[in-house]
């Protein structure tokens, strides 16, 4: 992988935004696409980038969602701890003693997520799983005052995870919070940026907002650009660790690019698909097939614009996703990135029309 992909994975990764507090991701994105295109923001703090090649259609969209799973406070007792509403799907067991940072009016305050010690625990309820709502998040506030007046804190604040990017085996593994979705981001990104302007298109990088509470901006991102045709970009849910068979998940990190045939909320264009699965072959793109009976894309909404619009699912394998730490295979993310840059070369005018006769 180029360091120019390594920097700005990191760069995305370590960014902090929530739904609806996406603002230092875009600025991440808006500086990485700042040789090549205009930002466009539109109402719920979405982002696109236009680029015009060598015809105004199809107009061909690359959307990845900027926001993370995280949290927002709910409420201070008078002891100074923090109780806390998720902002996205967590595993209620991925959560005690991780550390969160709360963005209030005075900056980031770190703080440790805690509950009732075993010691204080009855015997009989120690091997109980320990809800979210039983948590909370001590920021070594004092009391409410404290946590409010001197640290800055309020009810509505935005919290997220605190995870460093790292690299593991030499680079071949990428860790690091958030690659939901920072990593489809960055390939919307970097696809702009490497595909050349002799593409028979236009191209649009779109970062989305509020994907983890209801796919909030997709619908926005499509009124902004009206593509007609959109290319998703995602992390995928893996198998291949211990306790996970192919009938639960048939990915696997190192495997390649995964071009998605089912989600739970749509199905993507099975004639884009099979244009696709057949642009990886003739280009010796490495790629696996993907089926995803729960959790859903923006594509479920894109998808539903004007008269309707194709799309195409395309994931990199992610292990972890919906904690503190995912972990992707940078040959992975290599591969989606190839197959990216192909189809934008290769989606003119013909290839929209076979898609949309669903040939």
């Amino acid at each position: 992988m180029n360091e120019r992909s390594r920097d700005l994975l990191k760069r995305f990764s370590e960014a902090d935004g929530i739904p609806g507090h996406e603002d230092e991701v875009r600025g991440v994105m808006t500086d990485a696409l700042s040789s090549v295109a205009e930002p466009k923001m539109d109402g719920h703090g979405g982002v696109t980038f236009e680029k015009k090649g060598k015809a105004e259609h199809p107009r061909v969209l690359y959307a990845g969602h900027m926001d993370e799973i995280g949290f927002i406070v709910k409420s201070i007792t008078d002891e100074g701890f923090i109780y806390m509403i998720p902002a996205g799907g967590w595993l209620d067991q991925a959560l005690l003693t991780q550390r969160l940072a709360v963005h209030g009016s005075k900056g980031k305050v770190l703080g440790v997520v805690g509950a009732k010690p075993p010691h204080l625990t009855p015997p009989d309820k120690r091997g109980e799983m320990i809800k979210i709502r039983d948590m909370f998040l001590d920021v070594g506030a004092a009391s409410k005052e404290d946590a409010m007046e001197n640290l800055g804190i309020a009810p509505g604040d935005p919290i997220t995870p605190v995870s460093s990017y790292e690299e593991l085996n030499g680079g071949k593994f990428l860790l690091g919070k958030a690659w939901d979705d920072r990593v489809g981001a960055c390939l919307a990104a970097e696809t702009l940026l490497d595909v050349g302007d002799d593409h028979p298109n236009t191209l649009i990088a779109a970062g989305t907002t509020g994907e983890e509470k209801g796919l909030i901006g997709a619908q926005a991102a499509a009124w902004s650009c009206e593509p007609d045709l959109a290319i998703v970009l995602e992390v995928g849910i893996t198998g291949g660790v211990p306790g996970v068979d192919t009938k639960e998940a048939t990915e696997k990190c190192g495997e390649g690019v995964s071009i998605v045939f089912v989600e739970s909320g749509a199905i993507p264009s099975p004639a884009f698909r099979r244009f696709a699965r057949q642009v990886a072959t003739d280009e010796g793109i490495k790629f696996q097939d993907s089926f995803y009976e729960s959790g859903g894309s923006d594509g479920a909404q894109i998808s539903r614009f004007k008269s309707g619009v194709p799309y195409l699912l395309l994931a990199v394998p992610c292990r972890y996703v919906h904690t503190h730490n995912g972990l992707i295979a940078s040959s992975d993310y290599e591969e989606a990135l190839k197959l990216c840059v192909a189809l934008a070369r290769k989606l003119d005018g013909q290839a929209l029309e076979s898609i949309r006769a669903r040939a």
